[in-house]
């Protein structure tokens, strides 16, 4: 049975909400979802973007995270395509309602506040929790270096304070690292790499949030 949709008088045979298919499509919209403008920071030392304290390498990666922070609650949209241009962002976002495909587009400006993140201010502050003292005659110290900045690279994507923080050239190397941690992890792998001797000890140094906060020393001897 056909009859005429009320908004636009198109004969039609289906209806939704009690619309023709053209009409209905035109009363919905999930671009509400989106934000007026997509607040994004950016460390004026390592240029690492963040968004919703997550650390991104490039624009794109915390664009396409904010995006998809703010659509994460709309079941309809099945995909988005975005596209950034200069200062904004174009996002296409294709959605399915009542079996309907619906495509919506919307220009967002990208607003970057400027910052400098954790890791760059104890750096620059030359923070360290792990002193690794490398002791020897005979083994490279810039292949030692070379090392430790490798495997520092690795621990860095899922450690923020996994990095050099200082280094002091005089008749040995002394290596300093801000994340207990990783500077342990790096003491394991110089060890082995070299067969060395290894020495530790801990020092007090403070408390924070009710956590006592250990300087180590840990002694290579090649």
């Amino acid at each position: 049975m056909t009859r005429f949709c009320p908004k636009c008088g198109k004969l039609t045979e289906k209806f939704y909400d009690n619309l023709c298919k053209e009409c209905f499509l035109e009363s919905v919209s999930f671009l509400h979802f989106l934000p007026q403008k997509l607040e994004l920071k950016r460390c004026r030392s390592c240029g690492s973007y963040f968004f919703k304290k997550k650390k991104f390498a490039n624009l794109d990666s915390a664009v396409r995270e904010s995006i998809f922070h703010h659509l994460r609650k709309c079941r309809e949209v099945e995909e988005f395509v975005y596209r950034i241009m200069g200062n904004n962002v174009s996002v296409r976002l294709i959605s399915k309602v009542r079996g309907l495909k619906k495509v919506e587009e919307k220009t967002i400006p990208i607003k970057l506040k400027p910052i400098t993140c954790r890791p760059c201010q104890l750096k620059k502050c030359g923070y360290y929790e792990v002193l690794i003292q490398f002791r020897s005659y005979s083994v490279s110290f810039d292949e030692v270096l070379r090392l430790v900045e490798r495997e520092m690279r690795k621990l860095s994507r899922k450690d923020e304070l996994a990095f050099v923080s200082n280094v002091v050239r005089n008749k040995f190397l002394d290596v300093y690292i801000a994340s207990t941690q990783a500077g342990l992890k790096v003491a394991k792998v110089l060890k082995e790499k070299y067969g060395a001797k290894m020495k530790l000890s801990k020092k007090l140094v403070g408390v924070r949030k009710g956590k006592r906060v250990f300087k180590t020393t840990v002694c290579l001897l090649v």
